[in-house]
């Protein structure tokens, strides 16, 4: 099990939004920017979630994610599935006879992997308290900036009962500015983008990563 200390991440484009849903594909963009949205607060080292003095193991819901806005050529969403599963989905929305989407699920590491992210990670970032009060409100709220209206993105996180939570650059004012973004709210994002990075380089996604000219 290992806790990343990395920043979050999205890269607006475009003229158009779209929204994620727990159930379908939505329209996020792989690509990313880096962003520092708060202090490192990381947590300590020995902070992992227990549950009677074992490891959590297994999510308790379906968790959604990516990035929410902009115009893009391919959308992704990754999927968190009860006990331990994980799938990245591109799909294509403005290429000439788009292909259908593609899909790979590779395995995540062992539950307490001292060197790789896995579940006991993720649920760890999940038990934040302030994850856990995002997750609690009737409809997700929105924290840091959201540059969608001047196409940018935000990334978004849902749960399977619809309940999640919106997550820009951190600000303290302007029209759009929706408040500094919680410390919980900047870990969770950071590991699940860290996450999506130790898993597409898996054979099994091979065509969602294209090589480089």
């Amino acid at each position: 099990m290992i806790i990343v200390a990395a920043a979050l991440a999205w890269l607006g484009a475009g003229c158009s939004s779209s929204t994620i849903t727990a159930a379908s594909d939505a329209a996020i963009d792989s690509s990313a920017r880096q962003y520092d949205t708060a202090p490192d607060t990381a947590a300590p080292a020995d902070a992992a979630i227990t549950d009677g003095g074992q490891l959590i193991c297994a999510f308790d819901a379906t968790y959604a994610y990516g990035l929410n806005g902009g115009l893009v050529a391919s959308t992704v969403q990754s999927m968190l599935t009860p006990p331990a599963s994980y799938q990245h989905t591109t799909t294509f929305v403005r290429v000439a006879d788009p292909p259908g989407p593609l899909s790979c699920t590779p395995a995540l590491p062992a539950c307490g992997d001292p060197a790789r992210l896995d579940v006991s990670d993720i649920a760890r970032d999940l038990a934040d308290p302030d994850v856990v009060h995002a997750l609690a409100m009737s409809a997700p709220p929105l924290y840091g900036l959201d540059s969608r209206p001047t196409d940018g993105q935000m990334f978004q996180l849902l749960r399977g009962d619809g309940r999640g939570f919106l997550a820009g650059p951190t600000c303290d004012t302007g029209e759009f500015c929706h408040g500094p973004v919680p410390s919980g709210i900047v870990r969770l994002v950071a590991d699940l983008q860290a996450l999506d990075q130790q898993q597409l380089p898996d054979p099994s996604c091979a065509a969602q990563n294209p090589p480089h000219p």
